[in-house]
């Protein structure tokens, strides 16, 4: 019996670093240096105008016999702008697991003794054990990380922290750490939500951070909540850097404020996602499919900028005001991912810039904001997709 078991361990072991090297792909990260504080947004990326000879470590392909080139997935038809995986109809959108909607799985998976569930998942090498993404086997690790995520590709070198697709990576919301992970409203931690979006024990206490097994220690993550958006604006700097919002209605050309305080050292994504857009999924994905044969260029027809969404702009400053960075991408999803310091506190401005020329559902947008966590800090990555903080 005790053979089984450890034969039986020994397979889960294969295969956990087999997924970790295959998530890495999609949920990966970026390596440290000395460098000053920068940030990525969609308005840097998109004034490469294609032009990746800047960047550093070098982008030639994104994997081989691709007969894409590497600058056609910066085109607003490739996966950062709103056709893409961060637009309206991909995972962070209505229609994805997170939801307060009967068809959203995370009012579900948060009911009655899920915690009791979760506690059973932990035992038998769930996705809050070590076992789990956020131990020392998955994408975040220092092998998959560092190691295993830059040698599949120049394409996968630049989904880490401050790499032109950066957002996409492990430490941006589709990652583990992000709504979508064990740390959300579908993970694993167990916690109930209540109305306001705060997580709860089975006691009644709120709960912000959960502690994963890391080897001999552990690690503590920022739990991610969905909290009701009146509730985030009023919880000011006592946020932290590890939430979403839905907001169902902004006046066009007004402006909504989040505040929140880093804890730590790190990279902080932003993401907008618009609520609605002029297509549903079906036409959506014809367009892309049509533009997948034609290297991402926008197939005769489809819409771009207002005419496909309402576009709504992102701008972060510090305590005092000072601007640090700015998105204000007409035909990309707009996007910050930055460096903060420790202790730093941040003001996040979403204006509605310009309300779409489309016929349907207008208004509404989502907000995520992701914090790589201390274990994730610098970058060896440079380019002109990079700007100083406070550079605009």
């Amino acid at each position: 019996m005790r053979t089984a078991n450890a034969s039986r361990r020994r397979t889960r072991m294969v295969l956990t670093a087999v997924l970790a090297a295959a998530m890495s792909v999609v949920t990966a990260a970026a390596p440290a240096h000395a460098g000053g504080a920068g940030y990525v947004s969609a308005t840097s990326v998109e004034a490469l105008h294609g032009d990746l000879s800047s960047v550093s470590p070098a982008v030639r392909t994104t994997y081989p016999g691709d007969p894409l080139l590497a600058a056609d997935y910066l085109k607003p038809m490739g996966p950062l702008g709103h056709y893409g995986l961060i637009g309206p109809w991909g995972p962070l959108g209505v229609a994805g697991p997170i939801g307060n909607d009967v068809w959203s799985p995370s009012t579900w998976i948060t009911g009655t003794c899920w915690d009791d569930w979760a506690r059973m998942l932990g035992w038998y090498d769930g996705p809050m054990s070590e076992w789990g993404p956020l131990g020392p086997n998955g994408p975040l690790s220092q092998q998959a990380y560092h190691e295993t995520l830059p040698s599949l590709g120049d394409f996968s070198k630049q989904l880490q922290a401050g790499g032109v697709w950066g957002v996409l990576g492990p430490v941006g919301p589709l990652g583990a750490l992000g709504p979508l992970g064990p740390l959300g409203p579908v993970g694993a931690h167990g916690f109930r939500r209540t109305s306001d979006g705060v997580y709860v024990d089975s006691g009644g206490g709120t709960r912000r951070a959960a502690d994963v097994p890391y080897g001999s220690s552990t690690r503590r993550y920022e739990l991610f909540e969905f909290y009701r958006d009146g509730y985030a604006r009023d919880l000011g700097y006592g946020n932290d850097t590890s939430f979403m919002v839905e907001r169902d209605y902004l006046a066009p050309g007004s402006t909504a404020e989040y505040r929140f305080t880093s804890a730590n050292t790190q990279w902080v994504t932003i993401n907008v996602v618009p609520m609605w857009m002029r297509y549903d999924l079906a036409t959506l994905s014809g367009y892309v499919a049509t533009a997948a044969g034609n290297r991402l260029n926008y197939p005769s027809g489809a819409a771009r900028g207002s005419a496909l969404v309402d576009d709504f702009d992102l701008q972060l400053t510090d305590d005092t005001g000072r601007v640090l960075a700015t998105s204000n991408s007409a035909e990309l999803a707009d996007t910050i991912q930055v460096q903060v310091a420790a202790g730093a506190r941040l003001k996040l401005r979403v204006t509605y810039y310009q309300r779409g020329s489309y016929f349907g559902y207008h208004d509404g947008y989502r907000l995520f904001v992701t914090g790589s966590t201390p274990y994730v800090t610098g970058t060896d990555i440079t380019g002109a997709h990079q700007r100083p903080v406070g550079t605009v």
